[in-house]
């Protein structure tokens, strides 16, 4: 093998990734389920106040229900981005290791073979087809290293 770059492994720490995906989406989910009942307790809250007070208090719920949408919206983006992440590191991984075979299986035919080759061409084994994106909530993998 030459000195290319598909003598070297991805650094890549595949299923650390994947649990932080887990782990976002699950706090997303947190956030959703805490965001639901602080709005009960929000408007149950506002039947009762009246006046200034609760116009600001109103004021203030509002606002933490469009920040919390916006940090549950950011949250499971991050987890989407993971799992993409996983996907671009397993493909190029992939990649490598049927380039490191096929110069393997280059390597391994004799002069006569290659002399064959010339004239017949040689097929090399189909390249790894891509894998599909983990999807949430549980964000498993969804292939494996083909070496």
């Amino acid at each position: 093998m030459g000195l290319s770059g598909n003598a070297q492994d991805v650094r890549f720490d595949f299923e650390g990734s994947l649990r932080l995906a887990r782990e976002l989406w699950a706090y997303a989910d947190q956030l959703e389920q805490a965001k639901g009942a602080r709005r009960s307790e929000a408007m149950a809250a506002l039947r009762t106040w009246r006046g200034p007070f609760g116009d600001h208090f109103r004021e203030r719920v509002e606002d933490e229900r469009t920040s919390l949408s916006s940090v549950i919206a950011a949250l499971r983006t991050e987890a989407d981005q993971w799992a993409s992440a996983w996907k671009q590191a397993m493909d190029e991984q992939n990649r490598r290791l049927y380039a490191r075979r096929v110069e393997q299986m280059k390597a391994e035919r004799s002069a006569m073979e290659k002399l064959g080759d010339f004239f017949t061409g040689f097929d090399y084994p189909p390249p790894p087809p891509p894998v599909p994106k983990p999807g949430p909530a549980g964000f498993h993998a969804t292939g494996c290293l083909t070496g």
